[in-house]
């Protein structure tokens, strides 16, 4: 499976939960390790949804990854949606 396929999927399951945001393929280095893939983003809805990405995130995610870690951050309430959509970001 190819990294950016990762993101598709992710996609696809926050449209199929109808939330919005982004997400990105991101390659860490780590001096003396392999370089560490991981995919950040940014994701807004519904908290009941919200909490079923995060779940299928910390879980499932998409076929053929390896979950090691799932690391949720600036979790706030918000007025209004800063997006339309969830696009992948390059």
């Amino acid at each position: 499976m190819k990294f950016s396929a990762k993101c598709k999927n992710t996609k696809r399951t926050a449209d199929r939960l109808g939330l919005v945001g982004w997400v990105k393929n991101e390659v860490k280095s780590r001096p003396g390790q392999a370089a560490l893939k991981t995919v950040v983003g940014r994701v807004q809805g519904e908290e009941t949804k919200v909490s079923v990405m995060k779940k299928w995130l910390r879980e499932t995610g998409s076929p053929k990854s390896k979950i090691t870690d799932a690391h949720f951050r600036n979790e706030s309430i918000i007025d209004r949606l800063e997006f339309a959509s969830f696009d992948i970001r390059k």
